[in-house]
């Protein structure tokens, strides 16, 4: 059977020099320590509209509403967060800035799990131990062996969880290596569960669990949620901005302020958000995006009405992460500067500087999901090669596995060099999808096949035209055709996509990181720092602050070194549920 892939996206970024390794060396970035010095609200470092907290007696405020706990932020960790806390007879008012959804929205719906029950109708065999091995081995030493267990053993209850509030899941997986499967598969090697170097601890499975729906199912996924939520006791509250915490005079986090707008003024908001998501702009980032955010920005501080809501058990900060912060993410990760970003106008970094404004540290802060899709598949059977013409990395790696190399170990620079039939087949894999954002996707695809190539009747002189070496690239060649005689590739990459390499005309994909046409996908993956055990944020000492807890990607957490599809949502739900676990139960955390 011929597989046709259906595309992944396009952007016009400015080119911006690679930085060099925060940490030196090969591998993912590593987390920076916890007694880093980190800007305070007004500084020229701060980069938010986030202000220093209100110190308030809490018998003598003017609360505008009070609860047990208070969210903000409703997309996947915060509305998790929230309806856990309302399945455990807490009073509870979520509070976003738009109309929910955040990052999880429009994501592609892929849940990480394993021991579910359409893994074993799929023929699939999983413990939580195997799932543990490949985790604890894939990522890098983020979190304790203790919170990974935990993870995956709580893996399927948490989907199955999402599943008795309407989230659909399928059985049919897709074998073959893709970033994303068809729209009638529901499951997938979404990591590099097949690489050479998982497979010697873990045996590989399946694990990206596919929301059912046509294109991106995020969408899906989020809308079954919303409906759970529409039903619950939850006070939910949209087109509204917290801009800043509310403490009592011990420095206990007590409530927040948030920027209400008027009927009229937030359906404009909600409508320009909206719209924003749903458009071509989504796909390009850049200026645009960034003159809406100023623009948003603007509507709030002019037409918001300050109100104090109260938390009497705990705040959850679920505010996503801070890629749409350009100032932000190019403070942090001046390596990323050239990425497509990916998440909303949401991902604005509000719920981590919400946490730093009373004493909350971050950890990771500096590292970035990068991630380099090899599409059309039939490129896998290429050959990636560096600006001195040498192989650096198995061409099925892990998107982002590749994406990182290129970008920090690579200065940013790498091809994709195919023969005549592997370009082939790879046109022949195009095919127009019936749904837009797929659509926005595949169209990078054909503007990198036609504006990102380069082509060479020989490779001395495809070699020339890149800058590169030739008899560098000409031994590389020769290297990889005695690779696939021999069927074992030392930098692991599978059996099944070591194909020969045959006649020109050669063809050079651009995969680097400044490649205008075909850019690198990014979002951030460090937060605030939290305790493992109840997402209590933490301060630089490693204290807990009282009162104030994080989740998803406004929290350091189990993706925050190294990312693999799903694992974000996936991790969405065990950390909301965890800080709903631990305000519910009311314990006293430890760091």
């Amino acid at each position: 059977m011929e597989w046709r892939y259906r595309g992944n996206g396009f952007r016009r970024c400015a080119a911006v020099r690679a930085a060099a390794r925060p940490d030196g060396g090969a591998g993912t970035l590593t987390a920076p320590p916890r007694q880093q010095a980190e800007p305070s609200p007004g500084s020229s470092e701060w980069f938010s509209p986030v202000e220093a907290p209100l110190v308030v007696d809490p018998a003598e405020a003017a609360w505008h509403a009070e609860a047990d706990a208070l969210v903000v932020g409703v997309g996947g960790a915060g509305i998790c967060a929230a309806l856990d806390l309302n399945e455990r007879g807490m009073s509870v008012i979520a509070i976003d800035r738009f109309d929910g959804g955040g990052a999880t929205g429009i994501s592609g719906g892929i849940y990480y799990g394993g021991g579910t029950h359409h893994q074993k109708e799929a023929g699939y065999e999983e413990t939580a131990d195997n799932m543990f091995r490949y985790l604890r081995h894939e990522l890098r030493g983020a979190v304790s062996d203790e919170t990974i267990r935990k993870f995956a053993e709580d893996s399927n209850a948490n989907l199955e969880w999402l599943e008795q509030h309407g989230v659909r899941f399928g059985s049919k997986c897709f074998e073959p290596k893709t970033p994303y499967p068809p729209d009638d598969y529901n499951l997938y090697y979404s990591g590099n569960e097949k690489a050479d170097g998982a497979r010697k601890v873990a045996r590989p499975v399946p694990r990206g669990h596919r929301v059912v729906g046509p294109g991106f199912t995020g969408s899906a996924l989020w809308g079954a949620l919303r409906y759970s939520l529409e039903k619950s006791d939850v006070t939910y509250v949209t087109q509204a901005a917290v801009r800043r915490l509310v403490v009592d005079a011990d420095g206990a986090v007590v409530g927040l302020e948030a920027l209400i707008l008027p009927p009229r003024i937030a359906r404009l908001h909600g409508a320009v958000m909206r719209w924003f998501s749903a458009s071509i702009l989504r796909m390009t980032g850049g200026p645009v995006a960034r003159l809406l955010a100023r623009a948003l920005d603007a509507l709030e501080r002019r037409h918001g009405e300050r109100k104090l809501y109260r938390a009497h058990h705990g705040v959850i900060l679920a505010c996503g992460g801070f890629v749409h912060n350009r100032k932000m993410a190019l403070h942090y990760a001046p390596h990323q500067g050239c990425s497509l970003p990916m998440g909303t106008l949401s991902c604005d970094g509000s719920g981590i500087r919400l946490g730093q404004s009373v004493g909350g540290a971050v950890r990771a802060i500096n590292n970035f999901d990068l991630s380099r899709s090899i599409t059309p598949p039939a490129y896998l059977a290429g050959i990636i090669v560096n600006a001195e013409g040498k192989r650096f990395i198995a061409e099925d790696a892990y998107n982002a596995t590749i994406g990182h190399a290129v970008a920090l170990d690579q200065k940013g620079k790498a091809w994709i060099i195919a023969d005549a039939q592997q370009r082939r087949a790879a046109r022949s894999q195009l095919q127009w999808p019936t749904h837009l954002v797929m659509f926005l996707w595949q169209l990078r695809n054909i503007l990198s096949m036609t504006f990102g190539t380069r082509r060479s009747g020989s490779l001395d002189k495809l070699a020339h035209k890149l800058g590169i070496p030739a008899d560098a690239l000409q031994a590389t060649v020769e290297q990889y055709r005695a690779i696939v005689a021999a069927g074992s590739d030392p930098l692991g990459k599978a059996p099944e996509n070591i194909k020969p390499f045959g006649a020109g005309p050669y063809y050079a994909i651009d995969i680097g990181s400044h490649c205008r046409v075909n850019p690198t996908t990014g979002f951030s993956l460090g937060g605030l720092d939290v305790s493992e055990q109840t997402g209590q944020v933490l301060d630089r000492a490693g204290a807990p602050v009282p009162g104030l807890f994080a989740a998803g990607r406004s929290a350091y957490g189990v993706p925050s070194n190294f990312y693999v599809s799903g694992l974000a949502i996936a991790d969405c739900v065990f950390s909301g549920r965890r800080a709903a676990a631990s305000i519910a139960s009311g314990r006293q955390p430890r760091p």
